[in-house]
């Protein structure tokens, strides 16, 4: 996620500040197909530029997790290729290591997470590993530029979070508050990732059991991108986490209609949405709550159901949605 924070700070990019940030702003708001005919007339008039393609890769990268969708995994991959190659070439003409590096650093961590989401963990350790590297690399090339900062916050946190025992043990170094430290820094001063530090500094503070902290970043990214389903999944999970049931009913409705326009792709999604929906729908605060709308969710949900081919990567959510279905249904016979 992308967005300019300040005309005037330093970058790693080489197009104008306005072209990146109407051009990431695209991305942001989910609009891929705008955004990846922007990216495109941006590559035939500047070819020679790594930042083009790389942010043809980012929408792609974005689509995948805001569908949860992986068909195009493989042509993800290839693309990654294709970016570094070019970034490894604009960094010999200019001999400068700091764009191939940055480049192959945000890369690295893109494929991880594409691979953690894929239940392909080692492969995700060893490219978040890589590109961790990479990226302090650039911030011993040129520290005048705080791009590497959030994704360095983000992996340095969930690295010490999920080692456990290893972490118990003194195997791996607990970094969660340098990860924490880099991600302030990172919306502070990032021009091009401080929403993304925003957005993954709420995750964090979800995790951490403070949620106030994590609705009022999430409200922040939101006031300047109310269009955004990425940030307002963040904002959903965040007003759950402070139990306000009735606000996150309604924002996880709103979602759930977005991601019915968007099947057959978005079909885990559509899924996720309408099992939190149904799960909100059965706590006694809200059982008359939005009931003629949720009635109607759940025959649209029915019908699908009959046309609906079996999909064994949904088929443990679709165990979820019927048990809880029929609860629902006992209470209203």
């Amino acid at each position: 996620m992308l967005v300019y924070s300040s005309i005037y700070a330093n970058t790693p990019f080489k197009l104008s500040n306005k072209t990146v940030q109407e051009g990431a702003k695209l991305i942001l708001v989910n609009d891929y197909e705008k955004a990846d005919l922007f990216w495109n007339r941006v590559i035939k008039e500047k070819p020679e530029l790594p930042d083009g393609y790389f942010f043809i890769l980012m929408n792609m990268h974005v689509k995948m997790i805001d569908f949860e969708n992986y068909d195009e995994s493989q042509k993800f991959e290839q693309y990654c290729d294709t970016v570094i190659a070019i970034a490894g070439n604009y960094s010999e003409k200019t001999a400068n290591d700091y764009y191939v590096n940055f480049y192959s650093g945000v890369i690295h961590f893109y494929q991880a997470f594409i691979y953690s989401k894929m239940n392909k963990n080692i492969n995700a350790f060893l490219k978040a590993r890589a590109g961790a590297k990479e990226l302090e690399r650039c911030m011993a090339i040129d520290s005048s530029i705080y791009e590497p900062y959030p994704l360095l916050g983000a992996y340095k946190y969930w690295k010490s979070k999920k080692a456990g025992f290893l972490r118990a043990i003194k195997f791996i170094k607990d970094e969660r508050k340098l990860g924490l430290e880099y991600l302030e820094k990172g919306i502070e001063k990032s021009v091009a990732l401080n929403v993304f530090a925003r957005d993954q500094l709420a995750w964090i503070y979800i995790d951490k059991g403070e949620p106030n902290k994590a609705l009022g970043l999430t409200s922040a990214n939101l006031k300047d991108f109310n269009n955004s389903r990425s940030l307002k999944w963040t904002y959903s999970h965040s007003l759950l986490a402070l139990q306000y049931w009735e606000k996150a009913l309604k924002e996880f409705i709103l979602l759930h209609l977005q991601y019915k326009e968007l099947l057959p792709q978005a079909e885990y999604n559509y899924l996720y949405t309408f099992n939190k929906i149904i799960t909100l729908k059965l706590k006694d605060s809200l059982k008359q709550k939005n009931s003629k709308q949720i009635h109607t969710l759940i025959e649209e949900f029915q019908k699908w159901r009959k046309n609906k081919k079996n999909n064994l990567s949904s088929q443990k959510i679709l165990e979820e949605i019927d048990k809880k279905l029929q609860i629902i249904n006992k209470e209203i016979t």
